[in-house]
């Protein structure tokens, strides 16, 4: 199920994500002046048709909520599962999130992103 909504300069495309099995969760494609973004929502990994549209270079960046380590239980994207998705070069562009620890550090010197809290 996709759900759309245009504006005068924006557009939102909802992706459907896989989060935990009981519980619908959605990402979204958010595209405008600048170029297309993907923001996660909350799930555990990205979808093949957004991986396969960033390396195209259709999406500029991903907002991608992160554990810093694999559990049983999956509901966010490991951190080492972005590691092997995204090559060094790439990194810059995904944007880490919705974190319960304090990985930053980590985060940096993998050449990843993250979203900073005022």
């Amino acid at each position: 199920m996709g759900m759309n909504w245009d504006f005068e300069d924006i557009s939102i495309r909802a992706v459907s994500v896989n989060h935990a099995e009981d519980i619908y969760c959605y990402g979204y494609l958010i595209s405008g002046l600048e170029g297309t973004v993907y923001y996660s929502g909350d799930c555990y990994q990205i979808p093949n048709n957004i991986l396969e549209d960033f390396q195209k270079g259709k999406i500029n960046r991903i907002y991608q909520d992160t554990t810093e380590f694999p559990s049983s239980h999956r509901s966010h994207c490991p951190l080492e599962e972005l590691e092997r998705l995204f090559p060094e070069k790439d990194r810059s562009r995904i944007y880490c999130m919705h974190f319960t620890t304090d990985f930053f550090e980590k985060l940096e010197r993998l050449g990843f992103s993250y979203v900073k809290s005022e």
